[in-house]
């Protein structure tokens, strides 16, 4: 059975290496040279048509004065409502 009969279609969206499409091989990885728009197979000599694709992604953090700002508004917090609890326990009788 070849990879070319209908319903044996070997995989070769969005990979990380390139694979053949007509054997499956490996043809090579994000070394291969970019200015090429073909890629020949070493194991059935046959050449197909290579697209490269990029992919961005983007990560966000926040500032880390912002952290430190938070930081110190819990502390202050947690310190006023100690001073409270200390002025209510005074007052009881």
């Amino acid at each position: 059975m070849s990879a070319e009969e209908p319903g044996n279609e070997i995989d070769t969206f969005c990979l990380d290496v390139i694979k053949c499409p007509f054997c499956g091989e490996i043809i090579g990885d994000a070394d291969y040279d970019q200015e090429d728009d073909t890629a020949e197979c070493p194991e059935c000599g046959r050449v197909c048509d290579l697209e490269i694709e990029y992919s961005v992604s983007y990560t966000t953090t926040k500032p880390d004065w912002l952290r430190k700002w938070r930081a110190y508004n819990r502390t202050q917090i947690a310190l006023s409502n100690q001073r409270r609890s200390r002025e209510e326990q005074k007052e009881a009788p």
